[in-house]
């Protein structure tokens, strides 16, 4: 991929916002992979040298991983923090990395993953969220044994609710 600084960010920001930690682990496949479109990541991979973005449309991308890191530092009693699990299937490991795992007190586990989106986001939501929700739940039961009671969208609680009229998004797994 080639990245464009077409606004002429300073060198630093430009460094800033095109860097990125994040990996799948030794996975063969991460859970964000999975539930995208084959077909896309197919002619991303073909036609990787002829990509192009710009630095500046990477904030948000940065904006969300800084939300992450943040909320990372400070754990609380009964929460597992950013913990990536990982799954054999047909020969083929999978991994997620699970925003927050939050123990209840009758045994079992809610999944709770953040984002940092627009209001259009959160008072429409996105098919994607539940999909990959779902497969965490599924991890969690699979590597942990943990019954999954529910899981949630941590978004719009805690930076744009007055705006989204909605202060909290919740998908029960079931």
């Amino acid at each position: 991929m080639i990245i464009t600084n077409q606004t002429n960010l300073p060198e630093p920001v430009f460094l800033s916002l095109t860097h990125s930690d994040y990996s799948k682990g030794d996975s063969n496949r991460s859970v964000t992979q999975l539930i995208d479109s084959p077909r896309v990541r197919i002619l991303r991979k073909e036609h990787e040298s002829q990509l192009t973005e710009d630095a500046a449309d990477m904030v948000w991308s940065v904006l969300g991983t800084a939300v992450h890191k943040v909320f990372e530092q400070h754990d609380a009693d009964g929460h597992i923090s950013e913990e990536r699990l990982y799954a054999e299937v047909d020969n083929w490991v999978i991994s997620g990395a699970i925003d927050i795992q939050r123990s209840e007190d009758d045994g079992t586990v809610t999944v709770l993953d953040y984002k940092c989106t627009s209001v259009w986001s959160v008072v429409h939501g996105k098919p994607e969220w539940e999909k990959q929700l779902n497969f965490y739940a599924w991890l969690v039961e699979h590597c942990k044994g943990a019954e999954v009671k529910s899981l949630q969208v941590v978004a719009g609680r805690w930076f744009m609710a007055s705006q989204s009229g909605r202060s909290n998004l919740t998908s029960t797994h079931g």
